[in-house]
Parts: structure tokens; sequence; C-alpha cells
């Protein structure tokens, strides 16, 4: 189905320094996903769009809370890159 609103995602994303992949480790979907909304191809969810609110600073939370979360995610995503290049050397 094709959603004909404009998704700001994609600029956002580059703007941040985000790959699709990486967002989609952040949101817990698949990198397709994340390409099918960028693309106005699927809406969000309302958890995804909760998170990218907080991941391009566009929420009320304070600093101290926003920081907790981006180190969270800093760990997941390390976390994944990790297990992501010992998938590839076992291949």
């Amino acid at each position: 189905m094709h959603h004909p609103r404009s998704s700001y995602l994609r600029p956002l994303c580059r703007r941040w320094g985000f790959t699709q992949e990486g967002l989609a480790v952040l949101i817990g979907v698949r990198r397709t996903t994340v390409a099918r909304i960028e693309g106005s191809k699927r809406r969000p969810s309302v958890d995804a769009v909760s998170i990218c609110a907080l991941v391009f600073k566009m929420s009320s939370l304070s600093e101290d809370a926003r920081m907790g979360i981006f180190d969270a995610a800093a760990l997941g995503l390390k976390f994944f890159y990790s297990i992501d290049r010992r998938d590839r050397q076992v291949t």
C-alpha cells in the first residue's frame, strides 16, 4: 500500500549520520523496514516513531534521560556489530 505522505526519516538519518541498518537496530526492525518507511511505502509503528523522536531530539525528555538512552543504544550497536563481524568470519 502506498502512503502519499512524505517521509522525513531519510533526511534526518543523513543529518545525524545514521545508516538504515543502524537505525533498524535501534528501532528493532529489519533494514528493509526502514527503507520502506523512508520511501513512504510503510507506516512506522508507534514504538518506531517514539524511538526516532528520542534519537533525533524531537522529544521533551531531559538531556540526562536522552543521554542514558543513547548510551544504551551505543552498547547495543557495539554488541550487534561485534556479532555481525564474527558471523562474517565464520562463513
